[in-house]
């Protein structure tokens, strides 16, 4: 299925009479509208179409063939006749023959020695790795940060002036100052998505100190790019619900992972208060063992939020907890299939009483609502879901915003929600069901919609 993220590939075969500055020239012409930045990549012919809200463009700029060919070999096309537009009919027979070859085949990476070429693909790594963290994935991230790494440290292998075997510096360690060894120690990179953010601030000022050291007129540019990047996907997987949902009222509704996460509460508070959330709907599970008077969750549901992120704001404990299903549930038809599947069903036919509060809570918030739990994609998602459900939305839009948190959701655990709710008669049944009334199922659908 088609990702609410998916990013553009194209790659051009053009003639030596091709005008590299002309084609960037039109390309900034026709999305001036959109806020577009076009960067150089550090590959040759290769440039990105970067926008503030819309998915990439990666362009490929080819005179040779052969050119051509890291970029099919192992490819996962399987139509050539449908991804590939033939402009000269003559050529098109011996192209589609030497491209049908090349999809079964593997490619290496040409090596990276020029300074200028190198700062580019760092930067071009590290907004991979940045948008990966902010789409929560934390795997994605890690290898594409080690990609802006390794940029880093051939650049650091220049800045002493060793030029030999760049692309994998020898004797790396011994290069570098004690200050340098101390500081790269703590660019190894997380597989924990609250540490992202730290692990990109210490990798992007060393690489600033580099680029200072061995090419200071790219600087200036370069910082202003990467702190936009920076800022743009610093939270990750927070998004308003009217970027895929478009009948809900904009600025009412946002979703994202526990905030409590983040490392930095003064940016969270400024989140909160730019987009004046009022109130916070936490959907994750408490610990039903603790016995003093204060909020505490599982383990596995990380910690609480500092009182100050809290003050003025209306904040709901609605725990959606899947550890806590009761006998009943258990021995029932619902609890079949994997863990994933036997949680959602939970959710939705065992948690009446949290949906009705989460709605409730809704209805009654002054301004903005933030729902979360711990990762912002399952319990969060279910939730988003009936909203959507209740405001009129298409499924392939519901389907497309759970998708769009990606990390492991399913098209198939979402349907599971969607199916027992059509089951029930429609989401005003289920509602019902949950125990509101109508009259409240309407104001609802009417805040939804109109704010």
């Amino acid at each position: 299925m088609y990702s609410a993220n998916s990013d553009i590939d194209i790659q051009l075969l053009v003639s030596d009479k091709f005008v590299h500055s002309q084609f960037i020239q039109l390309l900034s012409d026709k999305f001036s509208s959109y806020g577009c930045i076009i960067r150089s990549c550090g590959l040759p012919g290769k440039l990105a179409v970067y926008f503030e809200q819309y998915p990439k463009i990666d362009v490929a700029i080819y005179t040779e063939l052969s050119a051509i060919n890291r970029d099919f070999f192992g490819s996962e096309l399987k139509d050539l006749s449908t991804s590939v537009l033939y402009v000269c009919p003559k050529e098109q027979a011996s192209l589609f023959s030497h491209l049908q070859e090349l999809v079964t085949q593997g490619a290496t990476q040409p090596a990276m020695q020029d300074v200028d070429c190198l700062i580019d693909r760092f930067v071009y790594e590290y907004e991979r790795a940045s948008s990966m963290h902010q789409r929560g994935d934390v795997y994605q991230f890690y290898y594409f940060y080690h990609l802006a790494l390794q940029c880093v440290v051939q650049l650091t292998s220049l800045a002493h002036g060793v030029t030999s075997f760049n692309y994998l510096p020898k004797h790396f360690a011994t290069q570098c100052s004690r200050a340098e060894q101390m500081a790269l120690r703590q660019l190894s990179g997380t597989l924990f998505l609250p540490e992202c953010n730290a692990s990109k601030r210490r990798l992007l000022d060393f690489f600033y100190s580099q680029v200072e050291r061995v090419a200071p007129y790219k600087l200036e540019s370069v910082r202003k790019f990467c702190e936009l990047i920076y800022k743009r996907d610093y939270f990750w997987n927070f998004r308003d619900l009217t970027r895929n949902i478009s009948c809900i009222t904009p600025q009412f509704i946002y979703r994202s992972p526990a905030l409590c996460l983040v490392l930095e509460p003064d940016k969270v508070l400024a989140l909160l208060e730019q987009h004046q959330i009022t109130t916070i709907i936490d959907l994750r599970a408490l610990n039903k063992d603790n016995d003093k008077n204060q909020v505490c969750f599982r383990n596995e549901e990380a910690g609480s939020y500092q009182p100050q992120l809290l003050q003025g704001r209306n904040y709901v404990l609605a725990d959606l907890d899947p550890w806590a299903q009761p006998r009943s549930f258990v021995d029932s038809e619902y609890h079949t299939g994997t863990n994933a599947e036997i949680a959602y069903r939970f959710f939705v036919v065992g948690c009446n009483r949290q949906i009705c509060l989460i709605m409730k809570s809704i209805i009654e918030a002054p301004r903005a609502v933030l729902i979360h739990c711990f990762s912002g994609k399952d319990r969060t998602g279910i939730i988003v879901a009936m909203l959507a459900l209740l405001a009129g939305s298409r499924e392939s839009e519901i389907i497309q915003d759970y998708l769009a948190s990606e990390q492991d959701t399913q098209v198939s655990l979402i349907r599971i929600v969607l199916d027992f709710i059509a089951q029930c008669g429609g989401i005003e049944a289920y509602l019902l069901n949950c125990g509101l009334n109508k009259s409240q199922i309407q104001t609802l659908k009417q805040k939804l919609i109109y704010g």
